[in-house]
């Protein structure tokens, strides 16, 4: 419960009161992954992790509660899982936040594994196919 606390803890400190809502694709910027088909449901969301663009990956599913959900606040972000993850050992749970910027953490340890900033729109244009995903450095 720990580890998913510090997730938890992560989304709730997003600030802004007038930011964008996040849109249905997502890519990772420096990466080649993203996310595509973010649908809000009831308070949860559901999407793919897409690999379109790095060559080797198949999309897998992603899904998790909205901020609003965590937060109290319509909006904030969304903190989504991978689906199948744990085949490398882990499993990764994203803080996507509506200011533009993302965070992956290991959710069994609670560690940062990275983060950056996501544009709109995927798959990529000017892709970096083959390129590195968001969760590695």
């Amino acid at each position: 419960m720990l580890k998913i606390s510090t997730i938890a803890a992560v989304l709730l400190a997003v600030t802004g009161a007038a930011q964008a809502a996040i849109p249905a694709n997502i890519k990772f910027d420096g990466y080649c992954d993203g996310f595509t088909n973010l649908t809000v449901s009831g308070g949860y969301v559901t999407g793919q992790r897409d690999f379109t663009n790095c060559g080797a990956y198949t999309p897998d599913a992603v899904m998790g509660p909205t901020g609003k959900v965590l937060a109290g606040a319509v909006g904030k972000g969304y903190s989504l899982t991978e689906a199948s993850a744990t085949q490398f050992g882990t499993t990764y749970g994203w803080v996507v936040n509506n200011n533009g910027t993302w965070a992956v953490y290991g959710v069994e340890s609670g560690a940062l594994i990275n983060s950056g900033t996501w544009s709109a729109g995927y798959p990529l244009n000017n892709a970096q196919a083959g390129g590195k995903v968001s969760t590695s450095k």
